[in-house]
């Protein structure tokens, strides 16, 4: 008996990896737990295409993500190499295939953003051709499907050529081997605590199964699909989100079941794996003068693994040093560390409890919350060129839901704000997949159908801009007053 095939999705940035599983959810109806907007960290959709059901690992594009896509390809069995018709090879295709390769996974090319005019499809094959990856049209042996998102053109086939390929390779269940299989993302809610992703490669996880990690141990207490539903067991290829680890696992790390707790704790002494960790200074260490200690809040593991090779890549000088990284909102521990340590802190993702905020304003301590990776970067980089005060006024972010019209170099769109304001008359710059696309300008706002001056975080708007690129779904507009 064969187990579904797990793919995962590996490509540059904007070249449509999330557009693509858009598509799919779409033309099957799968409800995803994320759907739709940048893709932070990695995100699991199964999909059953003629009664054979697919797992599809989402990685995130931004450079900083660069050890969760390869541990992406790692636990995968098939890769998808997206690249876009328009734009052909570029930075992270190259190291999306050196991944696969290191990984041993196939490729399946796929094409993407083929119904846009005057793009190179043989362009595009033929800087493949470059970097090893010779698709079957150019007397290779790499399959290729031509796609489009908007169209749902190849959907389909991308689909049939997926589970021919899994066909091909020996995904066999073996029934000796026990429960096992990998954790792909850990988080830490208020009231859950630790919530685990694992991908089950072997046998069955169910409700009060013991399960253990080199560094994580728990009994669980709580599965959902990766929809988000309850359920009572997960299959071999199946994702589920776990609650019920006392310790947190890594990210990284294959998980086992085990009989108790205390051959499961007996596992983790006895393992060696030391997997990476941020770079933590001692509480008691003399702060120096020239160095800005940080503290790192982030919504996920993957997350605060990210900002910190941020934090690494911008330290040439030895500017920053992280003296704490931790998941799960900011705590008032946090403060009191941030203080006796004289450190700012960094939250990505999570609450900060209006207690807490003042507990930080009191205390003089800088604390700082962001939406997405690009704007870390960013601030980090403002930090060091002098300031600690962004020299334009940032007034707030706004999550794109919807476009409408688009008549030359103007366009209508609306959605929802996330952080501060949008403002008529704002100027903006268009974040996607942690990238700046494009600049541009709020022409007018309004909200249930009415012209505004401004409107707040938590409610939507319908604007009208004059901008230099065509705004998408998803895309963040991050607004600078004029």
């Amino acid at each position: 008996m064969k187990r579904p095939p797990v793919v995962v999705v590996l490509g540059h940035v904007d070249h449509g990896k999330s557009s693509l599983l858009e598509a799919v959810r779409e033309e099957f109806r799968i409800t995803a737990r994320e759907s739709g907007g940048i893709t932070q960290h990695i995100g699991a959709y199964v999909a059953e295409h003629e009664g054979k059901h697919i797992t599809f690992l989402d990685t995130p594009g931004h450079e900083a993500f660069s050890a969760m896509r390869s541990r992406g390809a790692r636990v995968a069995d098939i890769g998808i190499l997206v690249v876009a018709g328009d734009e052909g090879v570029k930075p992270q295709t190259k190291e999306a295939i050196v991944q696969a390769q290191a990984a041993g996974i196939p490729l399946i090319v796929c094409l993407t953003k083929t119904d846009k005019p005057g793009i190179d499809i043989v362009r595009a094959k033929n800087e493949l051709a470059k970097e090893g990856v010779i698709v079957e049209s150019m007397g290779g042996q790499v399959p290729c499907v031509e796609t489009s998102a908007l169209t749902k053109k190849g959907i389909k086939e991308l689909l049939e050529m997926i589970i021919l390929v899994s066909e091909l390779q020996d995904l066999s269940l073996h029934e000796d081997r026990g429960t096992r299989g990998h954790v792909i993302e850990v988080s830490r809610d208020a009231r859950q605590g630790i919530r685990a992703t694992l991908l089950l490669k072997e046998g069955t996880l169910r409700l009060g199964n013991v399960v253990g990690t080199p560094s994580g141990v728990g009994k669980l207490k709580m599965l959902e699909d990766f929809a988000g539903n309850r359920i009572e067991e997960a299959g071999p290829s199946f994702p589920a989100l776990a609650i019920g680890f006392e310790s947190s696992p890594f990210i990284g790390e294959e998980f086992r079941v085990f009989p108790s707790v205390e051959e499961a704790r007996a596992h983790m002494k006895e393992s060696s794996f030391a997997p990476p960790r941020a770079p933590v200074a001692e509480s008691g260490q003399a702060a120096e003068e020239s160095v800005m200690r940080l503290v790192l809040k982030a919504d996920v593991a993957g997350s605060l693994e990210a900002i910190s090779q941020i934090v690494d890549s911008v330290n040439n000088e030895g500017k920053f040093k992280i003296v704490k990284a931790d998941v799960g909102d900011v705590t008032e521990g946090d403060v009191k560390f941030a203080r006796d340590t004289k450190a700012g802190i960094l939250a990505f993702r999570v609450k900060i409890p209006s207690l807490i905020a003042r507990a930080a304003e009191r205390e003089k301590i800088s604390l700082e919350r962001f939406e997405v990776i690009y704007d870390i970067a960013e601030r980090l980089h403002k930090i060091i060129e002098g300031g600690k005060e962004p020299s334009v006024q940032e007034l707030g972010m706004l999550r794109v839901l919807a476009t409408f019209s688009t008549e030359r170099d103007r366009q209508v769109i609306g959605g929802r704000v996330i952080t501060g304001m949008a403002k008529k008359g704002a100027a903006f710059e268009v974040v996607r997949e942690e990238q700046l696309v494009g600049k541009g300008k709020v022409m007018n706002l309004q909200r249930s159908k009415k012209d505004m001056p401004s409107v707040s975080k938590g409610e939507e708007a319908g604007l009208m801009v004059q901008t230099d690129i065509g705004i998408q779904e998803g895309d963040y507009l991050k607004f600078f007053a004029s």
